[in-house]
């Protein structure tokens, strides 16, 4: 039989301390690189949402510039055309004004609303000064109104409480000419 001596007893125990202190600091190792790897896990997560952030704030950007800028070209056209564009304009100038202070998505919506209030805004009255030999069909023909001798009924619509017959017409008579029916 083996006799175990008191040496034997102090040199295993020697083995299980140091093979505990040495599993120990494997542990600790293994939970320090797991510790780091989600650390750095989460930074390139908030790295990517940030980057994300940007990539949607930079097109919200884009698309607000856009709006305002087309809807500015329509004030341009409409005012152009003499058509009352003051509503529109108000509504484009609190787009821009959101613009400047980074709230895209509250710029793009008021520009959508100034295109449609720009759209709706009344063309002016159209008139006509009849000359010597002018009649509806001639003034319905030509290029600045209908270019369309047959819309002369039109003119007469327009017109009725101040031609009596639509045969008869006067030099120097003021004609309304309805171009387009206006809004509001």
């Amino acid at each position: 039989m083996i006799r175990i001596t008191k040496l034997h007893l102090i040199l295993m125990m020697l083995v299980v301390i140091a093979s505990g202190a040495f599993l120990f600091q494997m542990y600790q190792e293994n939970l320090h690189a797991r510790e780091e790897a989600a650390r750095l896990s989460a930074e390139h997560a908030l790295m990517d949402a940030e980057k994300n952030k940007q990539e949607i704030l930079f097109k919200q950007e884009k698309l607000a510039r856009n709006a305002v800028a087309i809807a500015g070209e329509y004030w341009s056209l409409y005012n152009d055309q003499g058509r009352d564009v003051s509503v529109g304009q108000a509504t484009l100038h609190k787009a821009k004004e959101n613009f400047k202070q980074k709230n895209f998505e509250t710029a793009y919506d008021l520009s959508a609303q100034a295109i449609d209030e720009l759209r709706e805004a009344p063309l002016p009255d159209v008139y006509h000064i009849v000359r010597h030999g002018e009649n509806l069909w001639r003034i319905a023909a030509k290029p600045e109104y209908f270019h369309n001798g047959t819309k002369w009924r039109l003119i007469y619509e327009a017109n009725k409480t101040m031609i009596r017959n639509p045969r008869r017409i006067f030099p120097r008579q003021k004609l309304l000419i309805p171009l387009r029916k206006k809004t509001g």
